[in-house]
């Protein structure tokens, strides 16, 4: 495995931040304008996404957290808070689980503690339409998922529409593999550093009973639920949940 590229966004203590599936560093500008002069954004592209390595459908969360887990101790960066969004936010909590010491606070996006058998199959099934028919395949059912009707056509969203047909969909399809079968249910009580979850109310991907179970599932955690927020809720209400991570930084560290 090879190193994952990064970008360092703003000044402060380091906050690293972990993208969806299908995305890139460049999904946490939005957010980055209302942090830059608190925090360190380092922005990373997880294997087989932007500017890192391809990724094999055999990966799993743990070897994603390693990586990053590798990528800190390569900028020298010994504890950070970790964001992460969707898939993201499964790789942060790998990350808290099997390297605490990398992991001073969390916060975990529209993700959830696990994926149930019963969704397991039609998850993994999620990367046969790009495998198929290109990317195009995918990208107004992701869309609709992601955003509301109302935010779709704004540039923000645009520049995520135009990410995610410009992916190798042999990439896509890796990680919804590894998607597929995440499972930290039984660890998670292991996590005791400080953790915010935030929740979505509009969010058909991760339902807020998921988030809810995370925040459960974490013995150090506080839930908030963001109305009107869809899945990508760090883009389309980034001055909200900005706010909740000022707020979570201020108490916390």
């Amino acid at each position: 495995m090879t190193a994952l590229a990064f970008e360092r966004v703003g000044q402060g203590a380091p906050l690293v931040c972990l993208h969806p599936v299908g995305l890139d560093r460049r999904c946490w500008d939005e957010l980055s304008l209302f942090l830059y002069d608190q925090v360190e954004m380092i922005c990373v592209d997880l294997a087989g996404h932007g500017a890192s390595a391809d990724r094999s459908p055999d990966m799993d969360v743990w070897d994603d957290a390693d990586l990053v887990a590798r990528l800190l101790a390569d900028l020298d960066i010994g504890t950070a808070t970790v964001i992460g969004v969707s898939f993201g936010g499964m790789i942060a909590q790998a990350l808290a689980v099997a390297h605490p010491d990398r992991v001073a606070a969390l916060i975990c996006c529209a993700c959830p503690p696990g994926i149930s058998g019963e969704n397991r199959d039609s998850l993994a099934a999620r990367g046969e339409p790009a495998l198929k028919d290109g990317m195009q395949a995918i990208v107004e059912t992701t869309m609709a998922r992601w955003f509301t009707d109302a935010f779709r056509d704004t540039p923000p969203a645009q520049a995520v529409r135009a990410r995610l047909l410009a992916n190798n969909p042999e990439n896509w399809a890796a990680a919804w593999q590894t998607i597929s079968r995440f499972d930290l249910r039984d660890k998670l009580a292991e996590v005791d550093c400080p953790a915010l979850c935030l929740a979505g109310r509009a969010d058909p991907a991760t339902p807020e009973a998921a988030m809810k179970a995370l925040a459960e599932a974490l013995p150090n955690s506080r839930l908030f639920v963001i109305d009107d927020a869809p899945h990508l809720l760090h883009i389309e209400r980034s001055d909200v949940v900005a706010a909740k991570i000022r707020s979570f930084l201020a108490v916390d560290q």
